[in-house]
């Protein structure tokens, strides 16, 4: 399990790094909180999201100048202005949409000089977005309670931003190369992380890397259904399948603009299904978990083709025998890797 957030602690392992090194950090927690800008943005019709992704755009054109001290107060005051009244916020998605707006103002402080500490408040919001998603899921503890507190650090989600955030710090420590060699990497790994927001979506224009690797993926998955197509295959409706990927049953991806089902999660029916395709049972499970852990779908399609060490052999190949036996071994499987705590 991951140790508790420490905002000193955060601040002592930035103060060890390159100043292009605390942007970049910095921009990974950007790229990783913005989704939840855009689900308010699209639930409740705020309209700041292209303000926000244009700053962050910015940002990384700045981080490819070197990081050089620059005045973004434009850029941060539109961040700011792209939020609520405080007084209106009344939901827990709601205060992780403000926490993602108040984030890229403080990487637009960060560029202009401020760097350690603009993103070390950067970590603390995104910390603090995981206890949020955490308390969603535990509404029924009361606050008070001793437990209650260490359960919603236990929680997938908060165990997952701290583990994101300590793998990215030891990543940029790590680094001896410069942040010119270090810059497509970085990107490959962080950008797009706003797709989230709508169930693991498409690659932007300029993203080839990413459209690259999400197509290699979909190869090793065995290719991919359109909505139509799966339901063709499933002699079911294309309602019917849309359906199993919102409730998590399904996984279903956007490529090249369009939602597709990568096909190894499909199999022949037996018995009552037989002459039809029927989704793998433990598919929706390894969706769901992925869905807790707020990691997208394209992080589950490669839990899913590639081979894992607890199994020995890539998930989908153990999902193929059908059995319960199978299915819990790739629940436990998916529960390591997320660093999911142990009952």
């Amino acid at each position: 399990m991951e140790p508790e957030f420490d905002t000193e602690g955060v601040r002592a392992r930035l103060q060890a790094l390159d100043r292009w090194q605390v942007i970049a950090f910095g921009l990974a927690l950007a790229e990783r909180m913005l989704p939840e800008y855009t689900i308010c943005s699209r639930r409740y019709g705020w309209p700041g999201r292209d303000a926000l992704r244009s700053a962050l755009d910015r940002a990384w054109l700045e981080l490819g100048r070197g990081a050089e001290p620059v005045d973004l107060s434009a850029l941060a005051k539109a961040c700011e202005d792209s939020l609520p009244d405080s007084d209106i916020i009344d939901s827990g998605d709601e205060q992780r949409g403000v926490n993602a707006g108040d984030a890229m103002a403080f990487l637009m402080r960060a560029l202009a000089g401020a760097a350690v500490e603009s993103v070390a408040e950067m970590a603390a919001l995104a910390h603090h977005n995981a206890e949020l998603v955490a308390q969603d899921h535990h509404e029924d503890m009361n606050f008070q309670e001793p437990a209650y507190w260490r359960t919603i650090h236990a929680h997938p989600a908060v165990q997952t931003e701290l583990g994101r955030q300590r793998e990215d710090l030891e990543l940029l420590a790590a680094w001896r190369s410069g942040f010119g060699a270090a810059l497509p990497i970085l990107a490959t790994r962080w950008r797009g992380d706003d797709q989230r927001a709508t169930g693991d979506g498409d690659a932007g224009e300029g993203d080839g890397d990413l459209a690259a690797w999400r197509a290699a993926l979909l190869e090793r998955a065995g290719g991919w259904l359109t909505l139509t197509e799966a339901a063709s295959a499933t002699r079911r409706t294309w309602q019917w399948v849309h359906y199993q990927h919102c409730r998590g049953r399904a996984l279903a991806l956007v490529h090249n603009g369009e939602l597709v089902l990568p096909k190894l999660q499909f199999t022949d029916g037996e018995g009552e299904a037989s002459g039809k395709s029927v989704i793998l049972p433990g598919v929706g499970t390894v969706v769901r978990l992925f869905r807790i852990a707020r990691a997208d779908g394209w992080s589950a399609l490669q839990f899913l083709v590639e081979v894992d060490a607890t199994l020995g052999q890539a998930p989908f190949e153990v999902l193929r025998i059908r059995e319960v036996d199978a299915v819990n071994a790739v629940e436990h499987a998916a529960k390591a890797h997320l660093a999911v705590p142990k009952d």
